[in-house]
């Protein structure tokens, strides 16, 4: 018949679980304590049995070739019964048992005699019993015997539980410190060393090396006697230190920076340092982390500077390029009725003012460019515009390291892309090439960049130089974040793989070729746009003649733009207003305009903040407002310029340009 479960059976088996005795291991501990009951009781089987919920599992058995039984037949669920031990003389004279298959069958077990194991906190997991298939009598002092073992198996146990705590909070103490990029050494009086396993990672070390010297063999000779010291004042005075360690290595990408910071470990607080123990903090990856921040940040920085400079250039430009035109218009007219070779020098003069103009606006929106969000702005990209956009950028450095050349046609394969981005990948391509060349070969160094479509019909840009090449080491790793060939503190390591993520991001791919001692070459395709071409030579168009005057209101805090865009307007009914609130003002007394030309970066009232006020006024007159801009300078108006698509235009404009725009917008109205 079964044993009845004890009162606590819920707890007892909670309490059994927290010792984590596993399945089929051996325990030598154990194993021994069996062994002694065997011998000194005379028998020839003895058990160490955790009596489960629905088995009896043997920790340690000797005398048998099993590891449990079921619960139902185990002689020992009737031991956890009680504090005493259990003894039966002759299992066949025994209600409970007589049918149990253990006395019917193999082992044909007869004497019994069990001591309860029992925990700490009083719970009976189990029992330490002894086994003999022949009727006996146990003495007192052999029992007394198996209720010492039986306290021996708890403390094997505890000892076990405590070594496998330690051993899951060593291995959470050694995942936090990969984690934390943190290791740590303990050296003693005597100079032994003992080390977490990952601080013998981050130093290169093998499990056997335990002593100072195998500490100091991994570390440049500075770090030697700087560390040396500071153990020693350690165990002179407790000194605490605190210092950088940089391990050297054959690629610059692969030099690491550690930190040491050590103490005094003492039994108390008045007793000499028995060790310093050293915490050793490995702050590579945060060093390169921290110096990508800050070049996102002066990169921001340089984004709005170059915005606030584009825009500071942009509004004078609007005023020379329409009063050039103007002269130009003005002075082919006088030509056409008198000619004269004065004349036609002068208009020469003005055409080369003209083309300066325009190569000006070219820079500015490369600086416009290098300052725009970093969110993507898709558009339809001239390959050629592009690759103008960077060597601007890059001219200097382009001059110093070889000789450059672009073989693309104008404007070049079309793709739709961001035109910001694309230009920053161009560039780092540029930029590395130019740090490729050896400075001792720049007049027969070459950087060679070609764009087209190729047989696939992707459009394609390669940038190939001349310069030093790479290893196939080298190759492998070009594209890895943070992978750098160049001196610490010279580059991050972050070229290649962003422009990787900038052209995989677009559909594109990016490749590398590279032979060492004979250059580089790095090609990215993108999906060629095959729509209608809206690029051309320079917009020399003369505005038509005007059919239908406009009452049209132009609010500009420039007034040299303000004199300019009335000079463009001529034939409109052109109204000026420096200020946006002064021109608010007209409207809120009810006056109403065709089209209303506002430029966006203004003091008081910006554009964007006067277009909210006309359309809390007038939505349909809000509808007519057309933007200026010269460059936006942070979030809030990029993000207005972007709401206007289609009613935005760029400073400098040309009057054709006005005139179209004028008439659709007027067009919009009528409709």
């Amino acid at each position: 018949m079964p044993a009845p479960l004890p009162e606590n059976e819920l707890a007892r088996l909670a309490a059994l679980e927290s010792y984590g005795v596993p399945d089929a291991t051996p325990s030598p501990g154990l194993d021994r304590v069996t062994r002694l009951v065997s011998q000194l009781l005379d028998v020839p089987i003895a058990i160490v049995s955790l009596v489960e919920e629905h088995r009896q599992r043997f920790a340690s058995v000797v005398g048998l070739d099993v590891t449990g039984t079921s619960r139902e037949d185990a002689f020992c669920a009737y031991t956890i019964l009680s504090d005493e031990p259990m003894v039966v003389r002759d299992a066949t004279a025994d209600p409970r048992l007589r049918d149990n298959p253990l006395v019917l069958e193999e082992p044909h077990i007869r004497f019994y005699a069990g001591a309860p194991l029992i925990t700490p906190d009083h719970h009976r997991i189990g029992s330490l019993c002894a086994i003999d298939r022949r009727p006996r009598e146990p003495s007192s002092d052999q029992l007394e015997i198996l209720r010492a073992l039986a306290g021996l198996v708890m403390t094997e146990l505890e000892l076990q539980r405590s070594r496998h705590q330690l051993q899951e909070e060593r291995a959470a103490l050694e995942l936090a410190s990969r984690i934390a990029n943190v290791g740590h050494v303990r050296i003693d009086m005597k100079g032994r060393v003992t080390w977490s396993e990952h601080a013998r990672g981050m130093l290169g070390f093998d499990e056997g090396a335990r002593t100072i010297a195998s500490l100091f063999s991994a570390l440049p000779e500075r770090d030697v006697r700087w560390l040396s010291l500071c153990v020693d004042r350690v165990f002179e005075i407790g000194a605490p230190f605190y210092g950088e360690v940089t391990l050297q290595a054959e690629l610059p990408s692969d030099v690491r920076t550690l930190l040491f910071e050590g103490a005094a470990e003492r039994a108390s607080a008045e007793d000499a340092a028995e060790a310093a123990v050293v915490a050793i903090i490995d702050v590579t990856e945060n060093r390169r982390l921290r110096a990508q921040v800050e070049r996102a940040d002066r990169l921001a920085t340089l984004g709005t500077l170059t915005a606030g400079v584009a825009h500071e250039i942009n509004n004078p430009l609007t005023y020379i390029q329409g009063n050039l035109e103007m002269l130009v218009e003005d002075l082919e007219e006088i030509a056409g009725a008198s000619p004269s070779p004065r004349l036609a020098t002068m208009l020469e003069m003005l055409e080369e003012v003209r083309d300066g103009t325009q190569r000006v606006r070219r820079i500015v929106q490369g600086l416009r460019t290098l300052g725009r969000a970093a969110t993507q702005k898709i558009e339809i990209v001239p390959l050629r515009e592009v690759i103008e956009s960077a060597r601007r950028v890059c001219a200097a450095e382009l001059k110093r390291a070889a000789n450059f050349a672009i073989h693309c046609d104008e404007p070049g394969p079309l793709v739709r892309a961001d035109q910001s981005q694309l230009v920053q990948v161009m560039t780092n391509l540029l930029v590395n090439a130019c740090q490729a060349i050896d400075p001792s070969s720049v007049d027969t160094s070459e950087i060679l960049v070609t764009c087209g479509v190729s047989a696939n019909d992707e459009a394609f840009v390669e940038v190939r130089d001349t310069g030093r090449g790479m290893s196939p080491e080298t190759q492998a790793r070009a594209f890895d974040p943070f992978f750098t060939t160049k001196e610490v503190g010279v580059g991050t390591g972050l070229g290649l793989s962003i422009c990787h993520g900038i052209i995989t991001a677009h559909g594109g791919s990016i490749t590398l070729d590279s032979t060492e001692g004979h250059g580089t070459a790095i090609r990215f395709a993108l999906p060629r746009y095959t729509g209608p071409s809206i690029f051309g030579p320079p917009d020399r168009r003369r505005a038509p003649k005007v059919a239908t005057p406009r009452s049209i209101l132009c609010v500009d805090d420039d007034e040299p733009v303000l004199r300019a865009l009335g000079r463009l307007l001529t034939g409109h009914d052109v109204h000026l207003e420096r200020d946006a609130a002064t021109a608010l003002e007209r409207i809120e007394g009810g006056a109403s305009f065709d089209v209303i030309l506002v430029d966006l970066m203004m003091p008081r009232m910006s554009g964007s903040a006067f277009y909210e006020r006309v359309a809390s006024l007038s939505p349909e007159l809000a509808k007519r407002i057309v933007v200026l801009t010269g460059g936006a300078f942070d979030e809030e108006s990029r993000a207005f310029e972007a709401s206007m698509a289609g009613r935005v235009v760029s400073k400098p404009v040309s009057r054709a340009t006005l005139f179209e725009l004028i008439e659709t917008v007027a067009g919009e109205k009528g409709a």
